[in-house]
This record gives C-alpha cells, structure tokens and sequence, in this order.
C-alpha cells in the first residue's frame, strides 16, 4: 500500500540499530501480495510459457540469459492477447478452447472446473460495462478463478447453496449455463492446509473437490498449478544480500512449498555456490519436521543448527510454530531479534520478537495493530534499519555517555571543593546554579545531539550496509566506552578545579582590593564548567545545523545573561551570585584568560585520543567519513580497503560455523597427540 509508515512505540529506537535475526513472512511481506496464473501441470502435462520472477532472478544471478525461442514465443503470445491483472498463461494449446484437442482433455476440463467451483470468492458486476471482477479472501484464490475465465469456466453468480458457471461444452463448442448445488465448503486453515468443497452437478452425482498443499493432497493429484508474484522487486538491494553483507541472519517463516523455498532461496542468492564462502549454508525445514525440531530434546540441537547457516527458510509452517521459532531464537540467543509480517498469521510472531513490524497490506490490519512500526512495503525495511535505526543507535548512545560525562564534570568539581574545604558542607556553587544546570545550560546540546546528529548521511549509510555491524556488535555502547567518557569527565573536572584554585587563590579581584572569595570561585569555575562541556559537545557532534549552533552557543550566551541578571537582584535574593559579574569577573582579565586556558586544557585530552584513534584505530564509520573527505568515495578498490580493514567479525551464520569448525581441528589435533 502507500500508507506512511507509522510508529506505533517511542521506546525500540536504539533497538532498530542493534537487530541481529530478521524473521519474515513470505506473502504479502516480501512479495507484494499480487499473484498472476503463470503455468499449470495437468495429467502430467506442463502448460504455459511464461517466465517466473524466480527464473529472471536466477538468470541474473548466474549471468546468464534466457532461451531465445522461449522469450520470442512469450513476446509474439503476449503482444496477440490484451493483458488481465492476475492472469498471465501464455500457450496456446489450451487457451481459446484449444484445449480439447488435447490428449487427456476431459482431466483438463476437471481442472478448470475445479478452479472454477472450489473456492470462496464472490463475483461483482460491474452495472455499466457488465464485466465480472471477484472479491476473494486471498489473491492466490482470486488469480484463479480469473484464470478459469479466461479458459472459458466462468463463474459468475454465488448463492447459499449453489454455484453458477458458464462452461466452456466440448460437445457443442459452445458456452453453457451449468449450475451445481453447494452442499458444504471446508475453508482453508493452517492445520488442515487444504480446502474442499463438496456440490452435487445437474446429473446428480456428488463431487468433492480440494485445492491445498502437494504433500496432503496425496489420494489423486488432478493438476498442479504455478502463480507468480513479484518478489525480487521490492526486496531492496542491501537485504538480498544482506547475510554476508550485513552478517545479519535472515529467516524467512512461511507455508510454502519445500521446493518453491530452495527456487526461491537459489534465486535470492541466500545460497550461494561462491568459491570465496565455500562454509555458507542455508536451512530449508517444512512445518512437519519443524513440529519434531521444537521439541524440548532436540530444540537446542535445531538452535545450533540454524545458527550456523546463513539464511533459514521454514515452510508450511503454522502461526504457532512461527511464533515459537521467534521466542526459541530472541531467548536461547540473547540478540535482538525483529519479525516483520502482513496478516493475522503473523500476530503471534510479531509479538513474540523485540521489534515487531507490521505491513498494511491486503490482507487486514491486525498485524499493523500488533507492531511496533507499520511500514507500507517490505523495500522500507532497509531504509529504517541501516539509516534510522543506526542513527538512532548513535544518537541514544552518544546522548547517554554525554550525560555521563557532564555531570561528572560538574559533581566532581563540586566534591573536590568539599575536599579542599574539609568537608564543611559549603557548597562552591550558587543554590540556583545547581538548580539550573541540568535545565537550561547544558540541556539543549543534548537534545539537539539526539535529534539531528548524523555520523555519516543516508547515502553513505545504504552504501556501506557494514556500518550497522556498529549497532550489531554493541561498539557505541560498550563498557569501554562508558568508562571512557567518565574518565574524560573526572579528567577536564580535576583541570578545571585545580586550575582555577590555584590561579586564583589570594588574587584581587575587586576594586577595593579584596582577594577572590567563595562567590567568584564558585562563578568562575562554573563559567568553565559551562564552556568545557558545551564545547566538548561541539567536538562531539558529527553533523551540525543552525539548531545546534543555536543550541550550543545559546547555553553559554545564556548563562552569561543570567549570571548578569541574577546579580543584579536585592542581595537577599540573589545571595553570594550579587554583582559578582558585573564588578568582580568582567572586569578582571585574568578571569576570561583563565576561561579560555581551562576550556583548550580539558579538551586536550579528547582533541588528542580522537587524532590517534582516526589516524590509527579508525571505527566503520570514521573511515566513512575519511572516504568522503578525500572524495574517494566512487573508488571501489579504495573502498574495499576500508571495507576490510574495518570488518569485525561477529558469531553469527556462516561465521559461526567455521569458528566452530576450526575450534573442532585444533581439539581433533591435540587429542591425537
């Protein structure tokens, strides 16, 4: 559809950035929910010359091309018929009403009645033209009935108890009214994965005819049928590839058949026969042998397993198995784990995940009213992980270690006073000056770094998907990096102590000659404070607008202006901050000079770690912007080079398993010896 996409939860941002396991629904999430009638296999037979997305892709992919007399035939069928959404057959042995001609068509006829009759659509006609569309519960069932139109089986009218066609007769070569009493209709559920109905024709006899999946449909297989929907073409270019770009492990959960999933997983390049990653694996279970691998016994051994393969496709599996896979993965695992889905199916499974997305589709909105995000097509899904969510990752995690830092500064200041003090309980600071620092001073910084900060734009980010392994592997929120900032905050709050005590210990400051006392050390040192931490912001920030200028360089404008306009209130207001400005700091120069020598001494540290680390130790997204700097970034072998000096490999998929591997040769050796 093309709804926006709607946060529907405030409190997953950080988590869009760290997501290990994708789990998706098939249907409607990475298709687009639109079938077309392609081909059919009838009394062993194949029909139709038409070319599935699945065989382009797999073209593609292999580099090769099509049969020339297979795209030739296909292009002269499909310039002689106009086009109809949701059919697609091309072969002219059965379409007019060829198909009496051929050897079995009496099977052939079964079928189109078969697609004609089981089924629980329901004709609308249109009053001015008198043209037949169909409302049908899903759009494999809606595809066909209008392929039995088009074959001349048209159903056109749907009572209580009867169904009402207009046959093609073999005898006559004509069309006939045929009308079949409707005794019963077994709608389709995910336990029974099949649907029956059961009429009785004018002659009297009774029918049971069943449409479901090949492996319960087993007592006599009239036909076989294929549908195509457009799968590759919302799927975004990063996530088709994404578990060796990305190393995030997808899993795509679904009722659909085991030999449809390995097309599809060959075709997608989930699995790939590279000589480069001769370890990539994927897993294909269906929903009978994913009932066996849930089991307490083996569950663990399933886990393991999955675990140590790129890309896991489970197929013809029920709403509950989806949701018990979800809970067995986002539990034994520990990582974040998001499922993405379209219809009531997928509630269970949606829930069940960390982040849980909801597509508004065809098929209803309870998977949208269960999300934590609804998004319109699953294409969206790559823009929200690899921009918004590593944003977010970043701006969360930098905004929490800025505030570490900030306040260590200005408590660690405070208690160092109480240290020079004996521990007198005197507090250095103003009673409002405590009171308004987490306020107005140093809080418009941080939330301008939360909202608009970007380490690298949007373009480099869809560019460089490994820039979300930053997220994955945790690496902006580390312990080292918590303590990194708090060592960097007891470091500038020692400088700026003992600066200016010692600069301004026994100094006159007023006119009348009288040295530096508790109110101008206490307005001094916090107008260091003020600037060390405003500034180390501005050091901090990536990606700077107006707002953030505005922000940054208001605060200490801001303080400024308070300080002048608090002292200049009755002293029984106002209290040790009267006039402390205007007649003692302005005028003196060595207040603005010790300012200034405070400020460049405890950003030092920083300036410094932040020079060594980009020139020797660069993190993803430093080298990113390195890149886009010496504008190297149209170079694809320069940014290889920073591809791979840049990787850190984590245990997940393929990784896993030859870590695994490895360990297994190296004890294999030394139990020999």
């Amino acid at each position: 559809t093309d709804k926006p996409a709607h946060a529907r939860t405030s409190n997953l941002n950080e988590e869009l950035g760290q997501v290990d396991t994708i789990l998706s629904d098939k249907t409607g999430t990475l298709t687009c929910n639109s079938m077309e009638f392609i081909k059919c296999s009838v009394g062993g037979t194949a029909y139709g010359r038409g070319i599935t997305e699945v065989e382009r892709a797999l073209a593609r992919r292999k580099e090769s091309t099509l049969p020339q007399k297979l795209g030739a035939d296909y292009a002269r069928l499909s310039g002689e018929k106009t086009f109809v959404k949701g059919f697609n057959f091309k072969d002219e042995r059965i379409m007019d009403g060829n198909w009496v001609n051929e050897p079995r068509a009496n099977v052939i006829q079964k079928f189109l009645q078969l697609l004609a009759i089981c089924h629980t659509a329901l004709p609308e006609i249109d009053e001015e033209t008198g043209n037949i569309s169909y409302e049908a519960e899903s759009p494999d069932e809606a595809a066909f009935v209008i392929a039995a139109r088009e074959f001349g089986f048209e159903f056109y009218e749907r009572t209580q108890t009867s169904i009402s066609l207009r046959e093609f007769d073999p005898t006559s070569a004509k069309k006939v009214e045929r009308s079949y009493q409707l005794l019963d209709v077994l709608e389709f559920n995910s336990t029974r994965k099949r649907m029956s109905v059961i009429v009785r024709d004018a002659k009297g006899k009774l029918l049971l005819l069943c449409k479901g999946a090949d492996r319960l449909v087993n007592l006599n297989i009239m036909s076989a049928h294929a549908y195509n929907s457009d799968l590759f073409s919302l799927l975004p270019r990063h996530f088709i590839s994404c578990p060796f770009s990305l190393e995030m492990k997808s899993a795509a959960i679904k009722a659909f058949k085991t030999s449809v999933a390995q097309q599809i997983t060959d075709a997608k390049a989930l699995l790939t026969s590279s000589s480069e990653t001769p370890e990539t694996l994927a897993l294909i279970i269906d929903g009978k042998s994913l009932t066996y691998a849930l089991e307490d016994d083996v569950k663990d051994l399933f886990l393991e397993l999955a675990i140590g393969c790129a890309s896991v496709i489970c197929c013809r599996s029920s709403p509950k198995q989806k949701a018990q896979v979800t809970q067995m993965v986002k539990v034994k695992t520990g990582s974040t784990t998001l499922a993405v889905g379209d219809g009531a199916n997928d509630v269970g499974m949606i829930q069940e995940a960390d982040i849980g997305i909801g597509i508004s589709g065809v098929e209803g909105m309870q998977a949208v009213m269960s999300s934590d995000i609804a998004i319109a097509q699953f294409r969206y899904l790559e823009r929200l992980l690899l921009v918004h969510g590593h944003w977010c990752y970043r701006r969360i995690s930098s905004m929490i270690c800025y505030f570490f830092y900030k306040n260590i500064v200005f408590g660690f200041t405070l208690f160092f006073f109480e240290m020079y003090a004996s521990f007198s309980g005197q507090a250095v600071y103003n009673d409002w000056f405590l009171s308004l620092y987490n306020v107005f001073f140093t809080s418009l910084p941080v939330i301008a770094l939360g909202v608009f900060d970007q380490d690298v734009s949007s373009r480099y980010c869809l560019k460089f998907s490994l820039l979300y392994q930053e997220g994955v592997q945790n690496v902006l929120f580390s312990w080292v990096r918590i303590f990194g900032w708090v060592f960097n905050g007891l470091l500038s709050s020692v400088i700026i102590f003992f600066f200016c005590v010692g600069a301004m210990d026994h100094q006159a400051f007023r006119n009348s000659g009288e040295v530096v006392g508790l109110e101008i050390l206490g307005a001094t040192m916090y107008t260091c404070v003020v600037w060390v931490v405003n500034c180390q912001m501005a050091l901090s920030i990536s990606y700077f607008t107006y707002i953030q200028h505005l922000f940054i360089w208001g605060s200490i404008v801001l303080w400024y202006l308070f300080l002048m306009a608090y002292g200049a209130i009755n002293p029984t207001i106002s209290t040790t901050a009267f006039q402390v400005f205007i007649e003692a700091c302005a005028p003196a120069p060595s207040f603005w000079m010790l300012t200034l020598l405070a400020l460049g001494t405890s950003l030092l540290p920083y300036f410094v770690f932040a020079s060594i680390q980009m020139r020797f130790f660069p993190m993803y997204h430093q080298m990113i912007q390195w890149i886009k700097a010496d504008g190297q970034s149209n170079d694809p072998e320069y940014c290889q080079v920073v591809r791979q000096r840049s990787l850190r490999h984590t245990t997940v998929g393929y990784t896993a398993r030859f870590e695994a591997s490895k360990h297994f040769e190296e004890f294999s050796e030394i139990k020999s010896h």
